[in-house]
């Protein structure tokens, strides 16, 4: 071996350099390398395009199915949002049958609800049936698209052709579950039993608060009434001079209540006491103004005692009367507090003074002090000369300007009669109002019940291929190679070869989905439907339907606007009070956002979609691959995973009808009819079956022709 590479040495090079043998066979070599290492490529070139095939044929399989969730998508908008839509148009209706000036809207909202129920009903099942008919259709669909992508790439290079099938993992999935209906259709049952009720509970009502609120304005004139004009407050702005705090105008009953009257006549009271003199000097005149200081002593310290609680649902209110003539000062403590002079009189009987400085008074002798009940009472008593006080002196004090309406004292007790019969009307309110609200409320409870029953009834998006599609293509004409060379030996022709692929879905961040919904209504929202509560519905059903994926926000919006849409406007204001109590109840709801975002075919390891598939072909798929991929078996692969396949899909193709319409949706009939129909022409389905067929007769040819221990690529 020595002696032979020391000639070998010899041969190759000299003392000057390479020989010429050593040169020429340095270049074979080369030129040997350099076309073996082309035809590799040209081999591994020929046998990715087998591969690049199967991945488009998973990919346009699979977006077969993203356009079946478009479609399934749709319909769960439609349903959802007509279910919603219904149930907000019977809470409405209860909110307008509270207030009579709503009452023939409650009923038309009856109406409308009915129908929409109707309606969603109708266009559910027909939507569940239709999309059950489209999932037997999907797989051959898909299988479909996926052999004219396979067909349409055939001949591209080397003048090979492919041939191949898609399927969809899982082939069938369960049938849509039935809707369970009972709580909703308790909520309309109870609306319309209490329809009555609500409507004789609110004219009722109405009446009372008619009654109430004309009271509360009379009070307010008196009160408020004129800046210029006689009453509470130009009194006190003029008389006692008040302004400001002390003495503030309204210029509407609507915000004004009853604390204000009783409030400007305690600081009045309070005022006139302080700023209290005589106008003269006489006797007379001071004897006047010391009994008018009194009065409105006793005023101030008795509307102290008033006080006016009020809230929405009650209202309890005292307003001291003051006494306008000697009858009532009797009645007071203006009558029996022993507070006048006495003094002795020349005839030696007693007299009574109205004030401390009275000359007679001052002159006479002194006999401490005492009411005026006991100088009414005793006929011991003479009446002083000087200041002429009697019992009626002090009971005249209110009496002119508690009898015409230039005194305060006048408009005081207007109000606080006002005050008195607003009581008593309000009562007559209160219970009917707690009445109807009790009713009411409970009606509104019923229906967030069946609220909660319709968030959780949706159509599930549950299609064939929901995990992937895995495509199984081969070469049906092998191929003559292109690449012809003396340095290396040619392959002739291209042996059989198969290439499998898996697409799944994933969301595709763009505004198609929305786009889509919106669409149903072009042409039918601007048109309108006659005014009236058919718009009100329409609107609903439309603002939901668009808000479709934005969840709670667009519920909430639609509903303000209906409630905008529709007069609640009440003196009573339960009409009102009903529909914001309703408006809580779906702030509550917590109506989540669908994500809208299309669905796109991805590439992804067949691994995956196999192991998220629980019938036997995704198991035997995971198996097989697993242990066929560790003996390069890929022929073993192929004609178990096929196997397992071929007969679910041609046994579902006499199943299949392609031509379907899922449903029409009908609003108010003859007004607003709008038809969702998914139609594919029977074509598709022929060439679906005749593909499949010789898909898997193809597929089984180059399966028997596979020689056991080469690898597929």
């Amino acid at each position: 071996m020595e002696r032979f590479l020391d000639n070998l040495e010899h041969i190759l090079h000299d003392e000057d350099g390479f020989s010429t043998v050593g040169v020429a066979l340095a270049l074979l070599i080369t030129l040997a390398l350099i076309f073996t290492s082309a035809q590799v490529y040209e081999v591994s070139s020929v046998s990715s395009d087998i591969q690049e095939v199967a991945d488009a044929a998973a990919l346009a399989a699979e977006n077969v199915v993203g356009e079946y969730c478009v479609v399934a998508t749709l319909c769960d908008a439609i349903a959802l949002s007509l279910s919603l839509s219904s149930l907000c148009c019977l809470g409405l209706g209860v909110a307008a049958a509270c207030t009579p000036v709503t009452a023939s809207f409650s009923e038309s909202l009856m109406k409308a609800a009915q129908k929409l129920r109707e309606t969603q009903r109708n266009f559910t099942q027909r939507a569940q049936d239709a999309l059950e008919r489209l999932k037997v259709i999907l797989p051959l669909a898909a299988s479909a698209k996926a052999a004219s992508v396979i067909g349409g790439n055939s001949n591209v290079r080397s003048g090979a052709a492919y041939t191949g099938v898609a399927i969809l993992v899982p082939w069938q999935t369960d049938p849509l579950e039935e809707q369970d209906h009972s709580l909703t259709d308790k909520a309309f049952e109870a609306v319309e039993e209490a329809q009555t009720m609500l409507a004789e509970l609110g004219l009722e009502a109405e009446d009372a608060a008619h009654e109430a609120n004309a009271i509360k304005e009379a009070a307010y004139r008196y009160d408020s009434g004129s800046e210029s004009a006689y009453c509470m407050y130009e009194r006190a702005k003029n008389l006692a001079h008040l302004s400001g705090a002390d003495n503030p105008y309204y210029s509407s009953s609507e915000t004004w209540d009853f604390e204000v009257p009783l409030e400007r006549a305690r600081t009045y009271y309070r005022t006139r006491a302080q700023i209290e003199v005589a106008n003269t000097s006489s006797v007379a005149e001071r004897a006047r103004s010391s009994l008018r200081k009194r009065f409105y002593q006793y005023a101030s310290s008795e509307l102290e005692k008033g006080y006016v609680n009020q809230t929405s649902e009650s209202f309890d209110a005292y307003f001291p009367l003051l006494p306008k003539n000697t009858e009532e000062m009797k009645q007071t403590v203006l009558y029996t507090e022993s507070r006048y002079p006495i003094s002795i009189a020349a005839s030696g009987k007693k007299m009574m003074h109205a004030y401390d400085g009275c000359p007679t008074y001052i002159q006479s002798t002194k006999e401490g002090r005492g009411s005026i009940a006991q100088a009414d009472q005793n006929s011991a008593f003479e009446t002083c000369p000087s200041c002429e006080f009697t019992t009626s002196s002090m009971g005249s004090v209110a009496a002119a300007s508690s009898s015409i309406d230039n005194g305060f004292e006048y408009h005081y007790r207007k109000v606080a009669e006002l005050a008195q019969s607003y009581e008593e009307e309000r009562k007559k309110l209160d219970e009917r109002s707690s009445a109807l609200k009790e009713r009411a409320q409970g009606l509104i409870d019923t229906i967030a019940k069946a609220l909660e029953e319709v968030k959780g009834a949706r159509i599930t998006i549950d299609p064939p291929g929901k995990y992937g599609a895995i495509a199984f293509v081969v070469t049906t004409d092998p191929g003559q190679s292109s690449f012809l060379s003396r340095f290396v030996d040619s392959p002739g022709e291209f042996r059989t070869r198969a290439a499998m692929s898996g697409a799944t879905l994933l969301p595709e961040s763009t505004e198609s989905g929305k786009t889509a919904i919106n669409s149903i209504l072009d042409g039918y929202a601007e048109a309108g439907m006659g005014g009236g509560v058919a718009n009100v519905a329409l609107d609903l059903w439309s603002c939901l339907l668009k808000g479709y994926g934005e969840g709670q926000s667009a519920l909430g919006e639609g509903m303000r606007n209906a409630i905008d849409a529709i007069p609640l406007a009440s003196e009573s204001g339960l009409g009102q009070w009903a529909a914001e109590s309703f408006e809580t109840v779906l702030g509550d709801l917590g109506l989540q956002p669908t994500d809208l975002s299309p669905q796109k075919a991805v590439l992804v390891n067949t691994i995956h979609i196999a192991r998220a598939d629980d019938t036997n072909f995704g198991a035997q798929l995971v198996e097989v691959k697993q242990s066929s991929l560790g003996r390069n078996s890929i022929g073993e692969l192929f004609s178990y995973t096929l196997s397992q396949a071929e007969g679910a899909v041609t046994g579902a193709i006499d199943d299949a009808d392609f031509t379907i319409e899922i449903a029409t949706i009908q609003i108010v009939q003859g007004s607003l009819e709008i038809p969702i129909t998914v139609s594919l022409p029977q074509s598709i389905k022929d060439a679906a079956t005749n593909s499949i067929h010789e898909a898997f007769s193809a597929l089984d040819q180059a399966v028997s022709s596979f020689v056991h221990g080469r690898r597929w690529q």
